[in-house]
Parts: C-alpha cells; sequence; structure tokens
C-alpha cells in the first residue's frame, strides 16, 4: 500500500481521499473531497496518471497536493474548494513517496523514489531546494510543528532528520 490517501482539512471541515481501482491491487485515481460537516462530496477530480501515492490539503484549505505513482512522476496541485487543478510540479525521476506543506501552503515537500526530498514554491512550480542523503526510495516525509524540522523514511529502514535551512541531514535510525 501506498501512503497518506486519506488526508483532514486542518480545520477539520474537509476530508480528501482516493477512491476506485486500476488493475486488482492499485490505488484508484480519482481525489474526493467530502463536507464532514454536511456529509456530501464536494468535488470529484480524477488524475491523469497510472497511480496516486499520496495526498495533503494544505494549512488554509485552499490547495490539495496529489503526488503520483510509478510512471507519472508528478505533484498535481489542486485547488481546495473546486478541485480544479491549478499547476503540477515536475521534475521528480522517480514516483511521490509522501507530500507536505510547509507553513501557509505556499511551499511543498516532496520525497521521491530517486532518493531526492524537494521543497518546492507552489506559485513559481520550480523546485527551490533540494536534500539528498538516502541511498534507495523515499516512501516518508514528516514537517515538525516548527516548520523547519522534517524527517523522511526510506525503503531501506534509515530515517533521516533535517533542517529546511541546511542541505544535510542526520541519519537517526537504520
Amino acid at each position: 500500500a501506498f501512503g497518506h490517501l486519506f488526508s483532514v482539512s486542518p480545520d477539520g471541515s474537509t476530508a480528501i481521499f482516493v477512491t476506485g481501482k486500476n488493475d486488482e491491487t492499485w490505488t484508484g485515481t480519482t481525489v474526493v473531497a467530502f463536507d464532514l460537516s454536511s456529509g456530501r462530496v464536494k468535488w470529484q477530480h480524477a488524475i491523469n496518471c497510472d497511480a496516486i501515492a499520496c495526498l495533503q490539503i494544505s494549512p488554509d484549505c485552499s490547495r490539495v497536493a496529489v503526488g503520483a505513482a510509478f510512471v507519472d512522476c508528478k505533484i498535481h496541485v489542486l485547488d481546495g474548494a473546486t478541485g480544479r487543478e491549478v499547476g503540477v510540479l515536475e521534475g521528480q525521476r522517480g514516483w511521490t513517496g509522501g507530500v507536505q506543506f510547509v507553513g501557509d501552503g505556499s511551499r511543498i515537500l516532496s520525497c521521491s523514489a530517486d532518493q531526492v526530498i524537494r521543497l518546492w514554491d507552489v506559485e513559481t512550480r520550480v523546485a527551490i531546494r533540494s536534500f539528498r542523503g538516502h541511498s534507495t526510495e523515499l516512501r516518508a516525509i514528516a514537517l515538525a510543528a516548527d516548520n523547519e524540522t522534517m524527517v523522511s523514511g526510506c525503503k531501506d529502514g534509515s530515517v533521516y532528520a533535517w533542517k529546511l535551512s541546511s542541505d544535510r541531514g542526520a541519519r537517526v535510525s537504520g
């Protein structure tokens, strides 16, 4: 199974999840936003990719980041209110293991099977920093409440701690 295929908005109003199946074992490619107070679907958006690996809602609920898997190594950015695609982040050379909004949601962290963590500017759609140190596929990333410390997990079991202000991570496990 993939990482976070379900996310709840910080204000608790919306749940975002992936639905449907393609093939017999992989996740679907349709993102659904569900209003938790009314119990109704707010929007649905089909992503043109082979599978979705992860997703995350921005802190202000204005954006949803969707990481594609396998052939399509892109991160699709959707409008949080309508589900309309507002941008695509391109440049990874492997499927997306995790996405995480930073601070006010103007930046996104992604980790990839290409062993690189990238910090993206959402508006310009450019990777503004890359973090390297893992020796195999990255599977997960998390950001601490200080919006400066991140932790990444790798297929080989290694875990690294990083500061967004530094290009070097410290291996803490594995």
